[in-house]
């Protein structure tokens, strides 16, 4: 063999093979310099470190304690608890007594507020502490001989009844141990501000199921023979209105009511925005209320008497309907808080009840209107309920002819107090 062949074979068995394994390690570093070039100061590591895993936790991405618990990793006084509201970024959960849960550690003894109470005792929030919730005695020996003792915590011993009574420190119908219970201020008649006393809501600690009712109806000629359309939307929450079955038929009239002095504002706004007088703000209302439909649920009364099956203002409100009675306390109570002033008017004969009026601004009158007079002060009737006494009403007419007038011809209407 030629030397030429045989140094081209040396060249290629060991030349090509180094050539190739230097552009190997050049291109290697390469790769490397560039990747620690676009990663800048986020990645300062040698190659080697490409291959090492990452064990942060990427709580961004839906890493928790829970399904990611080599990387989450709660403190010494947390738990691992992602479900619970107040848990932090990696799911972990600080315990606190009174929280709601009852977790490892808490007993009756030391957090009642979580583990509740045995025996038939109750948790006093206060004092964190099982109490007797009943009075299990009567504070007398008998009827005759009355025996001085103390009944227990959160009552009061009434002599004349002879019996231990549950404190009601706020008068909201809710007995303080039930208040303290239920977590409720015993001091505070309503607890979560939304005008229902606690002894009457459902949901005292909270307001619930926010509902919005609409409201519309027609009064006046807007232009040729059509009438102008009135409407309105108010907010309650469902606790509101079901506070109305609960609480006794007293005051129906005066008793304050932020909602009904709601709507009395915006009929105000409503009246001013038409340039209304007074007569013709009032006649708005009463079309108001005979837009309601009549309620045949409460047809028989059962033996029961006045105001004992009437709605509260408010409750006929929302419910659209009621008898002469709901629509005359209905609009008695609103125009009050308008600044009319309205009696609430009763005859036996008819068995019927309408509404005395005051003489307003914009009412003339030709000698035929009826009336009644209280204290030298002259209440024309004035008829709140509709017309169409079938119930389903589309919208009932409503005019200024109708001030000191009602269907019932009896003359024994009386101004009654409810």
């Amino acid at each position: 063999m030629s030397s030429s062949k045989k140094y081209f074979k040396k060249f290629f068995n060991y030349i090509i093979p180094l050539t190739i394994i230097i552009l190997l390690i050049i291109l290697f570093f390469s790769y490397q310099n560039t990747s620690n070039s676009i990663n800048g100061d986020e990645e300062k590591k040698s190659s080697w470190n490409l291959f090492e895993e990452d064990n942060s936790c990427k709580y961004n991405e839906g890493d928790t304690c829970l399904n990611a618990p080599s990387k989450c990793i709660c403190k010494e006084d947390q738990i691992c608890y992602p479900d619970r509201t107040k848990s932090d970024n990696l799911g972990c959960y600080t315990i606190v007594c009174g929280d709601g849960y009852r977790d490892k550690g808490e007993t009756s003894n030391t957090c009642c507020l979580d583990a509740g109470c045995s025996n038939g005792l109750v948790c006093d929030a206060n004092l964190n502490k099982c109490v007797k919730p009943e009075c299990s005695f009567d504070c007398c020996i008998n009827d005759l001989q009355y025996q001085d003792k103390s009944c227990p915590q959160y009552y009061t011993c009434n002599s004349l009844q002879h019996s231990c009574e549950p404190d009601d420190s706020d008068n909201d119908a809710f007995p303080d141990y039930l208040e303290i219970e239920t977590g409720t201020d015993r001091f505070n008649s309503d607890t979560d501000s939304d005008s229902v006393l606690d002894g009457y809501d459902n949901h005292p600690l909270s307001s619930y199921l926010p509902r919005t009712y609409s409201f519309d109806w027609r009064y006046g000629n807007e232009w040729l023979i059509f009438t102008k359309k009135f409407q309105f939307d108010i907010t309650l929450s469902e606790d509101v209105v079901a506070s109305y079955e609960k609480m006794p038929k007293i005051n129906l009239i005066n008793r304050d009511d932020i909602q009904l002095e709601e709507v009395a504002k915006i009929m105000n706004e409503l009246a001013n925005t038409e340039n209304y007088n007074s007569a013709d703000k009032l006649m708005m209302v009463i079309a108001f209320s005979r837009s309601f439909n009549y309620d045949y649920t409460k047809a028989d009364f059962s033996g029961k008497g006045l105001p004992d099956w009437a709605n509260f203002p408010m409750e006929t409100i929302v419910k659209k309907q009621g008898l002469c009675a709901d629509s005359t306390v209905m609009t008695s109570a609103l125009l009050r808080k308008m600044g009319y002033n309205a009696q609430y008017l009763t005859s036996i004969e008819c068995n019927h009840a309408i509404i005395g009026i005051s003489l307003v601004e914009g009412i003339t009158l030709d000698g035929t209107e009826r009336y009644i007079t209280k204290d030298g002060i002259k209440y024309y009737y004035l008829d709140p309920t509709s017309r169409d006494y079938s119930g389903n009403i589309i919208y009932s007419t409503t005019s200024k002819d109708d001030f000191g007038t009602t269907f019932c011809q009896s003359n024994d209407f009386l101004v009654r107090e409810i």
